[in-house]
């Protein structure tokens, strides 16, 4: 089949809906959810992101740890999982208060999705304050 022939058995592409550029928008509205840090904790105990240096202990040093910011109640948990079947243990908690507006996700956005993260159990949380 030449490709002339493939594209005359094409169906006919949909028109976009009146709408469809608003996702060129300069700046994206943030939404509640949650943002998920895979990261490396070095030699001193403290991993980074979102431009900061999270400090953890020196027991984690040498460890890799999942970091979850929740953008709704503006919290930092940081996870460790010893193998991959141990459930994952919440090492540290940190306040990250959002300073821009965050909204509810769209009705038409929201989907029933299962967690792809197992169960947390609860270890030692300190809280500290960053920004």
């Amino acid at each position: 089949m030449t490709p002339q022939e493939c594209r005359s058995t094409r169906p006919a592409p949909l028109p976009l809906p009146d709408d469809s550029n608003q996702h060129r928008q300069k700046r994206l509205p943030l939404t509640e959810g949650f943002l998920h840090f895979i990261r490396f904790v070095d030699a001193h105990g403290n991993t980074s992101f979102l431009n900061a240096s999270w400090p953890l202990g020196p027991q984690w040093a040498g460890k890799t740890v999942r970091a979850t910011l929740d953008t709704k109640q503006g919290v930092v948990t940081v996870f460790y999982q010893a193998t991959r079947d141990s459930k994952p243990q919440s090492i540290a908690e940190f306040s990250f208060p959002i300073r821009e507006e965050v909204y509810p996700v769209a009705e038409r956005f929201r989907r029933p999705v299962p967690s792809i993260w197992l169960e947390v159990v609860l270890v030692d949380h300190r809280v500290s304050t960053m920004c």
